[in-house]
């Protein structure tokens, strides 16, 4: 725009425009009633738009600003990109028919189809159905009482105590042990869905009761498919016409309020049932409505309910958009030299350029994230081409939102001021020394797998029949050499024994008298022999009985201590009511119980050599080899590493999750049909002997570490590779 062109232009604003004032953060929105949208103004700007009533040029205008605004260096520039901003969002009313003409075309070119946009954002698709008015004021009894302070504080305490009761039963037994996920198949996941239906559509019905109980108009309500998941969506956005930033936090809120509410009924339920649909059903909604609300609704850097929160407490309006123009102005300023005009934003430019910034980064993980989950669950059930246009249109959307964020950063750059070359020729550097980084840079790699230790030395004790233990000696206790360590009585074998021996006793005797007899008698020396023969079976059976029964007296072999047999997980309060019942069956109060045959009782070891068994991913298994070092970490003990070295890796995935392992955060175990807990994605079990000093702490068999393993240095570019490669594999 040339200087004759600036005074001779009178810009004039819309006059059906609906101005409202936010007193508390000296803000102005303005209301858009053709096309239904909301802009926010500072005072300047305000002061700005009622000068443009037609009649002054931009250069009046500036006078105008500079004589009530003497502290700020206003010119004709800053003017024209104000107006350059309301005429790119139509506010300003057309000269003639041709400007009327000419603002139409030029919002054909600059705005793409809704369907479009549609397609380039398939994660969230909006359906809109029919206005909420008439169903929310039938409901406008509910919003009153919903939103009554007692209530809310009496839900709030209520939630935090059932809270507190969920959390120490799931550390108290594990994720895992105490959430069944197994029980949700088959026509039970139809459950499930309705669940989640159900929690997001009364979540968008909360804000709409919101609305209601301040007055503010809800215009539409709709359909949101979130990550192919459908959920109903409101449109809020006249609550801006309040004055109050406090009521537009608490409609921006009101969702999570009833997420709460539906969170601590589901907790009292699920602490209250068993196993079943309905216990199953309630984890879930658990999940849903708390940590899916804090990771998502609740999240400020996605534009969902945390972000309108923020916005209005900090009182900046717009939030997103005065980021993206305040990172935009630093990187402009930093290229061309450009004084930076701090005017424009509600917060310091630095604040909020960095939340644009770690928003940023932060949406485009979460889409990666999503990615990764969408070819992970569409593959396997044959939707590859679903999972391929999904990454398609995602990846060209994003990468089309950032070359227009560069090509709106290259004309500022241009427009305003000149090519500063040295600062470009910087720029180019170090862009291309991050790009080396990227490619040829490399960096340590390692992976870091959980384990349980145990003894190398140790030897079993079964019981070799079906008996009655009466002795234990005590448990990690050092014991001598042939100290008792186990003694079984086995009925059974003693009534066997008692009437064999009298069989063996009454058979001798039958032979004395034979014997006897034959010295006067010849005849009857022919039933000799059959008795002997008798006599000899009936022994060999003593000794084979008495046998048995040495069997279940076991002795220590040489000094050693006497460990318990299988780790036994802390059953759950709602487990079945035959597992809150397993035992240790070296426990001295259950001197007297029965063990069943082949019953892995305890074991005996010296404990002088520790191994570490691992459990290990099947992308990270083809890494390690015998042979190679680890440094290992005790839970137990985070202030002491140990060392050890890889002594065998198994060639077969396992069969079963360790249950010292099982609800461990770092690896994901699913419970199969026969109630045994199983790793979700296929592990391998790697054995680690570990090389202990004689000044360290020797850990207890069954404790719980992290090794670590040092990999060959790989750059940032062959890690994403190697990512792409291990997650994103071939539809085939």
């Amino acid at each position: 725009m040339s200087s004759a062109s600036v005074r001779e232009f009178s810009p004039q604003l819309r006059a059906d425009l609906e101005w409202s004032h936010h007193g508390d953060q000296a803000r102005w929105i303005a209301h858009d009633p053709i096309a239904m949208q909301f802009f926010s103004f500072n005072e300047l700007e305000r002061s700005a738009t009622r000068l443009m009533m037609g009649r002054l040029s931009l250069n009046e205008i500036a006078a105008q600003l500079r004589q009530s605004h003497p502290a700020l260096a206003i010119d004709a520039t800053w003017v024209s990109t104000l107006l350059s901003r309301l005429q790119m969002h139509h506010l300003l009313q057309p000269r003639a028919r041709a400007d009327t003409l000419r603002i139409a075309q030029a919002q054909a070119r600059g705005q793409m189809p809704g369907w479009i946009q549609q397609l380039l954002s398939p994660i969230a698709i909006r359906v809109p159905l029919f206005n909420p008015t008439p169903l929310l004021n039938v409901l406008s009894p509910l919003a009153h009482v919903l939103f009554q302070p007692l209530l809310l504080l009496a839900w709030l305490v209520v939630g935090c105590v059932l809270g507190l009761c969920v959390l120490r039963e799931v550390l108290t037994t594990g994720l895992a042990a105490s959430i069944d996920w197994s029980l949700l198949r088959g026509d039970r996941w139809w459950l499930l869905l309705v669940s989640y239906l159900v929690a997001k559509s009364l979540h968008e019905l909360g804000h709409g009761l919101a609305c209601v109980r301040y007055r503010v108009q809800c215009r539409e309500l709709g359909v949101l498919f979130l990550c192919l998941a459908p959920c109903l969506y409101c449109d809020t956005s006249d609550s801006w016409k309040l004055p109050s930033k406090w009521q537009r936090a608490t409609i921006a809120g009101a969702g999570m309020v009833v997420e709460w509410i539906l969170a601590t009924i589901a907790a009292g339920v699920w602490l209250i049932t068993q196993d079943g649909s309905l216990h199953s059903v309630a984890a879930s909604m658990m999940v849903v409505c708390s940590v899916g609300t804090l990771l998502v609704n609740s999240n400020p850097l996605l534009k969902y309910d945390g972000y309108y929160l923020l916005s209005d407490l900090w009182g900046v309006p717009n939030l997103s958009e005065q980021g993206s123009d305040a990172l935009r102005a630093l990187a402009a300023s930093a290229l061309s030299g450009r004084p930076l005009e701090r005017w424009h934003t509600d917060a310091p430019m630095v604040l909020l350029a960095t939340y644009a910034l770690v928003a940023t980064v932060y949406r485009t993980f979460i889409l990666g994230a999503i990615l990764w989950i969408g070819w992970k669950v569409l593959v396997p059930l044959g939707l590859g081409l679903i999972a391929v246009l999904l990454t398609a249109s995602l990846l060209f959307g994003l990468l089309l939102g950032y070359a227009r964020s560069v090509r709106r950063l290259w004309r500022e750059v241009l427009l305003t001021e000149s090519i500063r070359v040295g600062r470009w020729i910087v720029f180019f550097i170090l862009c291309l020394l991050a790009a080396a980084f990227v490619v040829s840079v490399p960096l340590p790699s390692v992976i870091r797998v959980r384990g349980v230790s145990d003894y190398q030395d140790k030897q079993p004790l079964f019981v070799s029949q079906s008996a009655e233990l009466i002795y234990a000696a005590p448990v990690n206790r050092r014991l001598p050499a042939g100290a008792l360590l186990l003694e079984f009585a086995s009925p059974e074998s003693q009534y066997e024994l008692l009437e064999l021996r009298g069989q063996i006793a009454t058979l001798e005797q039958t032979l004395q008298q034979l014997r006897f007899r034959s010295t006067f008698d010849p005849s009857s020396a022919y039933l000799t022999p059959t008795k002997v023969e008798e006599l000899q079976q009936l022994q060999a059976r003593e000794r084979v009985l008495l046998r048995e029964i040495a069997s279940l007296t076991h002795t220590a072999p040489h000094d050693g201590y006497l460990l318990a047999g299988t780790h036994v997980v802390a059953p759950s309060l709602t487990a079945p009511r035959d597992a809150r019942f397993r035992h240790n069956l070296l426990d001295p109060n259950l001197i007297g119980s029965t063990c069943d045959r082949s019953t892995l009782v305890g074991w005996f070891s010296r404990r002088e050599h520790m191994i570490l068994t691992l459990i290990v991913p099947e992308q990270d298994i083809k890494r390690l080899v015998v042979g190679m070092p680890a440094t290992i970490g005790w839970d137990a003990n985070i202030a002491h590493l140990g060392r050890g070295k890889v002594v065998r890796i198994a060639p077969e995935p396992i069969l079963e999750t360790p249950p010292e392992l099982v609800g461990d955060a770092t690896l994901l175990s699913e419970r199969n049909a026969q109630g045994v807990f199983l790793p979700s994605k296929p592990h391998y079990e790697v054995t680690v002997e570990v090389e202990l000093d004689s000044s360290d702490l020797v850990p207890l068999r069954g404790s719980l570490a992290t090794a670590q393993f040092a990999l060959p240095a790989q750059t940032i570019w062959q890690r994403l590779v190697e990512a792409v490669r291990n997650n994103l594999k071939p539809l085939s």
